[in-house]
């Protein structure tokens, strides 16, 4: 998970921070922008209707046996009862 926030936060994932980029973007006016974004769009699935069914149907053929959550325990005793101090209090 480590690696992943910092990956997702590597100087070459902004173009503001990544110098081959901006070359790009300026030799080609930045219609490799556009260009992108399009073949983002092709690579993407469309499902009419909600999103929410194929989310979950993904989530189930990628998913592993549900499992219960860990009640508390005296190395993390629950700070108060649910749904909790803070959500009551906004």
């Amino acid at each position: 998970m480590a690696r992943q926030m910092l990956d997702m936060t590597s100087p070459t994932n902004f173009v503001a921070t990544n110098p081959v980029l901006e070359k790009r973007i300026s030799d080609t006016g930045g219609q490799c922008l556009v260009d992108g974004l399009r073949h983002l769009m092709h690579l993407a699935k469309q499902h009419g209707g909600s999103w929410w069914l194929a989310w979950k149907d993904w989530l189930d053929e990628n998913s592993g046996t549900p499992v219960a959550p860990p009640g508390p325990s005296a190395a993390f005793p629950p700070i108060a009862a649910a749904p909790g101090r803070d959500v009551m209090e906004h």
